[in-house]
């Protein structure tokens, strides 16, 4: 009996030692990886498993450390045995999800980072990370929302508003995006990408100024020389027209970037300054060495193809395109247009070098337009919101002519900023609100009020009463009851006493369209209802109800948008409404036919209440 008692004490102790031995050994595996010696500790946990292959801990902290070490695939194999060993652990599927990110596996971490919450639905690194899979799957909605999850939970976060940021501006929200980009600055000063982003937002709603200023900051705020800041920074010149300093910039960055890191995107930089410039051999030639040092981003050359509109209809264009393998998407060339019809020196005038277009050089006043109102809707991208339509059906620059006669609005007339109403890519729900909104402080303001209403976007008239309707991005061509009719936007506006009501329409509704009709199945173009007007209205059309009303592809806007913002450029905003109403007939008309080879008519319209004071009338 004491022989069999001294086994079993021998055993416990061999036991005891045994556990000391593993534990000790993943202790010192565990020093090892926070002291970031990672290779050691891979040792010291090895042989921890080996000993003890039950404890799901090991497993899960030597598949951190592969993942420190870029072993993804060890890692991922670690952290599966961790949860098989404990199925309950939320942090194990968090990381699982994490690795299966890395490898591209966004379904598969979506389902771990699920998990993850539901163990733990307070800790926002989960959001976090399930926003990154959400949006590597294009669904952004879920995206906006995990990533405002996050920042509900951690709101000094400033990388979760960078990241949001990020996302607005993917979707086009620019406001959005610029007010996640701001915050994240006053969180963090010294986040430099953000500083970046904001450039890029600014010039995607026609604010250069003030993404040159923003590209000049992340140049100030860099600290290691990277040449990529100053090539940002020179593309910004060239954006308001100063492309001596843009070419001296970008070449200078070229020349600085030793590692030829970043040298590839830089050239393309250049390619897009030198064809924007008009130099169509320069803006080639560097294109191909960007080509030639290895560019092959497809999303940054998308984005900023429009930049590349001198040589989009060059054979040597897509001869290079061709050569490089460079696949774009189809739908990019639905922007294309031809520039042979115009000299070098026409071109670099509508790059604004200094002799003004209408985007740039906008007069200033210190008039205060307090008691004015204004709802614009640009309304362009058709094609993201109904399946079923190509790109083509989209109405090229309607965002650009909406962004432009803003900065018009505040900058020349002097309508404070926050008396506008801005949309852009504007839904059924959304037009209603906000023309809801301008008719209440119409009814609050009473008659000390003026209201501006312009629409540049897609029109149609209804298939059974021929009235004229404008139509929100949602709304399909081929079921009318939803759009909103003229008619009832008309009434609207002058349902309470104002001073004026204002209306300018980049619209025709006769069928056509600024590329392809919204229903091109309908095949012949109807002549809208002739609508009677009432009230204190005068509305500025771009066509006549017969005739489509076409874009200024080189001037980047519709053809009515583009003359009304000259004349409102050359008189400083101090035009009356018959001097704007004959000028924007006289050039429209003519350049029409010179440019798109059809005749387009512009009208101004008017109630019998204004048909003897409306001609003098002025903006201003």
């Amino acid at each position: 009996m004491k022989r069999l008692y001294s086994i079993l004490i021998l055993f416990f102790i061999a036991l005891n030692l045994f556990s000391q031995s593993y534990n000790t050994l993943f202790k010192k595996g565990e020093k090892y990886y926070y002291s970031e010696n990672y290779h050691e500790a891979l040792k010291y946990f090895d042989r921890a498993i080996y000993l003890n292959s039950k404890n799901d801990f090991y497993f899960f902290m030597r598949g951190m450390t592969y993942f420190e070490l870029n072993d993804y695939p060890n890692a991922l194999r670690d952290i599966e045995i961790a949860i098989e060993l404990d199925p309950d652990e939320g942090e194990y599927y968090f990381w699982r999800g994490r690795l299966k990110s890395i490898v591209k596996d966004y379904s598969g971490a979506l389902n771990d980072f699920d998990k993850a919450i539901e163990s733990d639905s307070y800790d926002d690194i989960n959001y976090y990370w399930r926003c990154n899979a959400y949006y590597w799957l294009n669904d952004y909605g879920n995206a906006i929302a995990d990533i405002s999850k996050a920042i509900n939970l951690d709101p000094q976060n400033d990388n979760y508003y960078f990241t949001r940021g990020r996302i607005n501006a993917h979707n086009k929200n620019y406001d959005d995006a610029i007010d996640d980009f701001s915050k994240a600055i006053e969180l963090n000063p010294d986040l430099i990408g953000s500083y970046t982003m904001l450039s890029i937002a600014y010039h995607r709603i026609g604010k250069n100024e003030l993404g040159l200023k923003y590209a000049q900051m992340a140049y100030e705020k860099d600290t290691t020389g990277n040449p990529v800041f100053k090539s940002n920074l020179g593309l910004y010149y060239a954006y308001i027209g100063n492309f001596e300093k843009a070419i001296n910039l970008i070449e200078n960055a070229i020349q600085q970037d030793s590692t030829n890191f970043f040298i590839s995107s830089m050239f393309f930089q250049l390619s897009r300054v030198f064809s924007l410039f008009g130099e169509k051999d320069k803006a080639l030639y560097n294109l191909n060495l960007a080509f030639q040092k290895g560019f092959n981003d497809i999303s940054y050359f998308e984005e900023n193809y429009s930049d590349l509109a001198l040589i989009h209809n060059d054979p040597s264009f897509r001869k290079l395109l061709n050569s490089y393998n460079i696949n774009i998407s189809p739908n990019i060339f639905h922007n294309d247009y031809s520039t042979s019809n115009y000299s070098k020196s026409e071109i670099i005038n509508n790059t604004a070098n200094g002799i003004e277009d209408v985007d740039f050089n906008i007069p200033t006043t210190n008039n205060q337009k307090i008691t004015t109102y204004v709802l614009i809707i640009g309304n362009e991208d058709y094609s993201s919101y109904q399946t079923d339509l190509s790109s083509e059906a989209n109405v090229d620059f309607a965002v650009n002519d909406a962004t432009i006669f803003r900065e018009y609005l505040i900058k020349t007339i002097g309508v404070p900023e926050k008396n506008i109403t801005f949309k852009t890519n504007a839904t059924l729900a959304q037009m209603k609100q906000a023309l809801f909104k301008l008719t209440t402080i119409a009814e609050i303001k009473g008659e000390e009020a003026e209201l501006i209403f312009y629409y540049s976007g897609h029109g149609l008239p209804t298939e059974d009463t021929h009235e004229a309707a404008l139509i929100p991005v949602d709304v399909s061509g081929t079921d009318m009851s939803s759009a909103i009719l003229l008619s009832d936007v008309y009434k609207q506006l002058t349902q309470y006493p104002t001073q004026k009501v204002t209306v300018f329409l980049d619209a025709c509704f006769s069928g056509g369209a600024r590329n392809q009709p919204l229903v091109a199945m309908r095949g012949v173009k109807v002549p809208p209802k002739q609508e009677m007007l009432s009230g204190n209205l005068v509305v500025f059309s771009s066509s006549t109800g017969e005739e489509s009303s076409g874009a200024y592809y080189q001037k980047q806007h519709g053809m009515f948008t583009y003359f009304l913002l000259k004349k409102l450029q050359e008189t400083k905003g101090d035009v009356t409404y018959k001097e704007l109403s004959d000028y924007i007939y006289d050039n429209v008309r003519e350049e029409s036919v010179l440019v798109n080879e059809k005749l387009q008519t512009p009208q101004t319209l008017v109630s019998p209440d204004f048909s003897e004071t409306w001609e003098t009338f002025i903006l201003k």
